[in-house]
């Protein structure tokens, strides 16, 4: 299936678990991510830890558009990790990103 990029949504995520928490929120995210990765839509799912900072997890999301990254979120089974890993994570930032890897 070749899909244009202009239609991909992409986001870069950053989580920051609780101090000594950061292996077992990443532990949560990759369970998440053997979901979401055979999702209708997902292309990429990338769960990294920081090497210089094992409290720190990375998440690369590619998607064919914004809605099925939505109906990702609304999945039951991604819902009950998310609120697993919820109580473990300090901080959280999202950023949009332009997958131009597939242009």
């Amino acid at each position: 299936m070749n899909i244009n990029a202009e239609e991909l949504h992409g986001l870069a995520v950053t989580m920051t678990a609780i101090e000594g928490k950061g292996s077992l929120l990443a532990d949560l995210i990759v369970e998440a991510s053997k979901k979401v990765n055979q999702m209708k839509g997902c292309k990429l799912y990338l769960v990294q830890q920081s090497l210089e900072d094992p409290d720190t997890i990375f998440v690369n999301e590619v998607w064919t558009s914004r809605d099925q990254h939505q109906a990702s979120l609304n999945d039951d089974g991604v819902g009950e990790i998310i609120s697993k890993a919820r109580p473990l994570i300090a901080n959280m930032e999202f950023t949009p990103t332009d997958p131009i890897s597939e242009r």
